[in-house]
């Protein structure tokens, strides 16, 4: 489907999708929902409230209420598995789809105008990704579309849960490795999104020094073209 592959994209067919959605209704999975929504909250208001916003991956939707509840009138939801976009279909309100229109993309080739939306959502993708070649496309992408910022999450390393695993941990060439996940330096990460272009307007953490997750928000500027 384009030049960058990941290696876990092809799993996501209508029925994994599905059971996707089925283990993301444990208890466990909504508190960490329900945590993810307020450091989206956080990140959105550092961000500049923005209104249109492009979700990118937005798997079955599950972050989209707390998008909207923030303050979001629009959210165009992007999902290179068109078997989670069925799902989030299948299984999301009508009042949210109502403000929701979806689209099959991946992260590196988005098919919408330049300038089209006020802001990127990109929420656990980065974390899956070691080839900073791979990222690099990715920011460029995201910051063609975007007018204002970028809202991305990540791993990263200074945190109870690195620590616990990091004698057993694999080392990937910019991250350590759990699976195929990756915890990531802050300084590296950082200066990466200034290589890239962005200003850094900010973070937020889930729970600091405890979960590894972090929510940048980075200001495009007018350097990025298409």
């Amino acid at each position: 489907m384009g030049k960058h592959e990941l290696p876990f994209e092809s799993k996501y067919s209508y029925e994994h999708s599905k059971n996707y959605f089925i283990k993301h209704q444990s208890a466990r999975r909504r508190l960490t929902t329900w945590l993810e929504g307020l450091m989206i909250k956080r990140a959105w208001h550092i961000a500049g409230k923005p209104k249109v916003i492009l979700d990118l991956p937005c798997g079955f939707g599950r972050l989209w209420p707390a998008l909207i509840a923030t303050g979001a009138t629009k959210i165009i939801a992007a999902d290179k598995a068109e078997g989670m976009l069925q799902v989030a279909k299948e299984m999301t309100s009508a009042d949210i789809l109502s403000r929701v229109t979806c689209m099959p993309s991946t992260a590196t080739e988005i098919e919408l105008a330049d300038k089209s939306v006020d802001s990127v959502f990109c929420m656990r993708l980065l974390h899956h990704i070691p080839d900073k070649n791979y990222r690099l496309a990715m920011y460029h992408s995201f910051a063609r579309v975007a007018r204002e910022t970028v809202v991305i999450s990540l791993w990263i390393q200074n945190c109870a849960r690195y620590q616990f695993n990091r004698n057993a941990a694999k080392r990937g060439d910019n991250g350590v490795r759990k699976g195929d996940r990756y915890f990531f330096n802050v300084q590296e990460i950082e200066a990466e999104f200034i290589e890239a272009g962005f200003e850094i307007l900010g973070h937020v953490d889930m729970m600091p020094y405890i979960s590894p997750w972090r929510t940048y928000v980075l200001k495009v500027k007018d350097t990025h073209s298409s």
